[in-house]
């Protein structure tokens, strides 16, 4: 589960944003992009965590954890957070 752990908080966050803004509505645009926003740098976190443990492996060898991949999804994370960033002015 530790492997995993990055892309559980991101659909965690993904499941709040989305349904704070069904239940809440109109309102709800000025705290979700902030909430979304830390939901994916607490995932860079997670991931930071991860970048020690050699080689995990999950679901039985079909989710590889290595150095490697522990970098392109930091940066899809960081990518994601900037795009909100920029976008929270037009939401």
């Amino acid at each position: 589960a530790g492997t995993i752990l990055p892309e559980s908080i991101v659909l965690i966050t993904i499941l709040v944003v989305v349904l704070g803004d069904l239940i809440v509505g109109r309102t709800a645009s000025r705290w979700l992009p902030y909430a979304a926003i830390a939901g994916l740098l607490t995932a860079v976190v997670a991931l930071y965590f991860q970048w020690d443990i050699s080689n995990p492996i999950s679901f039985l060898g079909g989710f590889n954890g290595d150095a490697l991949s522990v970098v392109f999804r930091g940066i899809i994370a960081l990518s994601a957070a900037v795009t909100i960033l920029m976008s929270i002015r037009y939401v």
